[in-house]
């Protein structure tokens, strides 16, 4: 980048809210991680963090250029209006970016009558806003909290890994594929999977340990959701991978990816970055040639982690939501 695109004006002042009280947030990670993204591109005591039953007076005392509220908009105790209210009347940009869409796509409607800018994780549902200021912006990694050092693929524990919440779709690819499995060394854990969704275990993995697991298997299945809170309006499916796609590939492995739209070519290339599977038959495939060819997954591996940490960090987001929201561009130089 030329000089001539770098930013001059002072640094702005940068107040990321949490959407969610801290006694109900079950990805207090997200909210940290998206601070230390605005801090990777402005001095420290330009970026601020607060919890939302402190907004209003941090707001009031800190006096930001921006205002991001972070999360996921259903909890009532929140007083999104008085953060509003507050950040307008302190002379910010008032801008919120939704991470639970299109799940919880009927309550929109409450910010889009206050926010100056709105960001949306899934691009399918940006289309179904009605704000003249909507833009996709995916979740990603941190480099801080996901990264691990390439293991070798012959020493690694799983052939296969898995971890998360019992969904219906889910619970029948482990039903397909449960036969195949068994000369495999296998870990499907999470909660609410059935007794009979065998080799599934009720069995929560914390959030700290997760990149080691991904950084210990040979494949990582990759399976999005179909459990909707409050998406009963338009009934939308989500277009966008979760933020889990791009911390697994921070930690190093390879991924097969549940094929339900091709959105996902955009994060990361087919067969040298990603893999993508449609049926059981394809995760069998690609656990028997993993075992003939580790080199081959290894280079994968390295090449989905490489490009995770070029393209999507909290830093890559940060740089974008300055951008947007401020037309302040110092830190693309940067990012």
């Amino acid at each position: 980048m030329s000089l001539d695109n770098i930013e001059t004006r002072p640094a702005p002042k940068i107040m990321v809210v949490s959407a969610i009280p801290d006694n109900m947030n079950t990805n207090p990670w997200l909210y940290a991680h998206l601070q230390e993204g605005f801090s990777g591109l402005l001095p420290a005591e330009n970026v601020q963090g607060t919890a939302p039953e402190l907004a209003i007076s941090s707001i009031e005392s800190f006096r930001p250029d921006l205002v991001l509220l972070f999360g996921s908009i259903l909890s009532d105790l929140v007083d999104f209006p008085g953060i509003a209210g507050a950040s307008k009347a302190s002379g910010a940009h008032f801008s919120v970016w939704l991470h639970d869409d299109p799940y919880e796509f009927d309550f929109n409607y409450l910010v889009e009558e206050m926010a100056d800018t709105i960001f949306s994780n899934d691009r399918w549902s940006v289309e179904h806003f009605t704000h003249p200021r909507v833009f996709h912006l995916p979740l990603a990694a941190s480099p801080t909290f996901h990264y691990r050092e390439l293991k070798e693929f012959t020493e690694r524990q799983y052939d296969l890994f898995f971890c998360g919440c019992g969904f219906a779709n889910r619970v029948q690819m482990i039903k397909d594929l449960s036969e195949s499995l068994a000369s495999f060394s296998v870990l499907i854990a999470g909660s609410e999977w059935p007794p009979d969704a065998f080799p599934a275990r009720n069995w929560r993995i914390q959030n700290a340990e997760m990149p080691s697991y991904y950084s210990n298997s040979k494949l990582v299945l990759n399976l999005g959701r179909d459990h909707s809170f409050a998406n009963d309006r338009y009934q939308l499916a989500a277009s966008t991978p979760g933020p889990r796609t791009f911390e697994a590939a921070m930690a190093g492995c390879v991924q097969l990816y549940f094929v339900t739209g091709l959105e996902i070519t955009d994060y990361f290339k087919p067969d040298s970055e990603i893999l993508l599977f449609d049926d059981a038959d394809d995760v069998i495939s690609a656990l028997e040639q993993v075992q003939r060819d580790p080199s081959a997954y290894h280079a994968i591996a390295q090449a989905s982690q490489q490009r995770a940490l070029r393209d999507h960090t909290y830093l890559n987001r940060a740089a974008a939501i300055l951008k947007t929201c401020l037309g302040y561009e110092k830190a693309l130089a940067h990012a």
